[in-house]
């Protein structure tokens, strides 16, 4: 039994290491960029890797229309993506604020199979997290 807790407890502390290292590899990279285009970048490469995706896309908000736009992508094809903030697996966690896991794109009600105008490049599997970014000005 007390080798069973130490083996859990050793196993956490590996998976603690490896999350603060991470993290401080984000923090790093993220404070060698020089514009929010290149943080998105930076953020989106990062994490896909450190997951194994094939591609990432972050979404942006945006209020004057109320549609979500692809901000930054990776893959062999790059296009602006907008869709209404409240329609797709994206408008979903938008609106929940609430992540999910997609095993199966298109047996999901929320998959918007149209979003994707390149035949057989949507994904049969993804994640989908909750991001808020606060941008704030200075007063003048």
């Amino acid at each position: 039994m007390k080798d069973d807790i130490n083996t859990h407890e050793e196993v956490r502390a590996r998976r603690t290491k490896r999350f603060a290292e991470m993290l401080l590899q984000v923090t790093n990279d993220l404070a060698k960029t020089k514009s929010l285009d290149e943080a998105l970048e930076t953020l989106v490469n990062i994490t896909t890797s450190s997951i194994g995706a094939e591609r990432g896309t972050i979404f942006l908000n945006d209020k004057s229309t109320g549609e979500l736009y692809s901000r930054v992508a990776q893959g062999n094809f790059r296009r602006e993506i907008r869709i209404l903030n409240t329609k797709g697996v994206a408008g979903w966690v938008f609106t929940k604020n609430e992540g999910v896991i997609i095993h199966d794109a298109y047996k999901d009600e929320r998959f918007n199979k149209r979003s994707t105008c390149v035949p057989d490049s949507a994904p049969k599997a993804f994640s989908a997290p909750p991001c808020a970014l606060y941008l704030a000005k200075k007063s003048a």
